[in-house]
């Protein structure tokens, strides 16, 4: 069972205690991502999970600048939602060199 958060709905200050329920639930892996998201909120609520549990992080884009290298994995595919044509090819390649500097499984989907 995945639990999805929200960079731009869970601050920094609820993280911590939100991930304390969540080390005590059923959960096996946290996503971490949303539509739009403020830069670097991503990898700042990654970094705050990472702290708190032992759980894998996997995250679930919106954009290529919500990818960081302190999670554990990213949905590759989930890069392609919306409407924008851009996403469907562009932000994908820009996220390639992106992603071959980082340690990050990439999960197709």
């Amino acid at each position: 069972m995945a639990v999805l958060i929200d960079p731009d709905k869970m601050t920094i200050k609820m993280a911590s205690q939100f991930i304390g329920k969540i080390n005590q639930s059923l959960a096996t892996h946290i996503f971490v991502g949303g539509s739009t998201v403020a830069d670097f909120a991503t990898e700042q609520l990654v970094s705050v999970i990472k702290k708190n549990t032992h759980l894998p992080i996997i995250l679930f884009p919106g954009d290529v600048s919500q990818i960081t290298g302190q999670a554990d994995a990213l949905l590759f595919l989930s890069l392609i939602s919306g409407r924008n044509p851009e996403y469907l090819i562009g932000k994908q390649v820009a996220s390639v060199s992106k992603l071959r500097q980082m340690h990050l499984e990439v999960i197709p989907t």
